[in-house]
């Protein structure tokens, strides 16, 4: 992972959990918990970072929550 100099504090931990949840490593809110940031604020910006909120979100997972929806 290449880190600008310029990296202030907060982009850095942002990196590092979006990284570790596009992993399967952590959960979404751990890596929010990581970053020091709220889940929201996570969720809105870890696109940002390369990371999307249905990366790990299998047809599984689709098919599990339309039946039970």
């Amino acid at each position: 992972m290449e880190v600008p100099e310029e990296t202030d504090e907060v982009e850095l931990r942002m990196m590092i959990a979006c990284k570790l949840y596009q992993d399967g490593t952590v959960s979404i809110g751990k890596a929010a918990e990581l970053a020091g940031v709220t889940y929201r604020y996570f969720v809105e910006n870890m696109g940002k970072f390369g990371a999307s909120l249905w990366q790990n979100y299998t047809e599984e997972d689709l098919l599990n929550d339309l039946k039970n929806a």
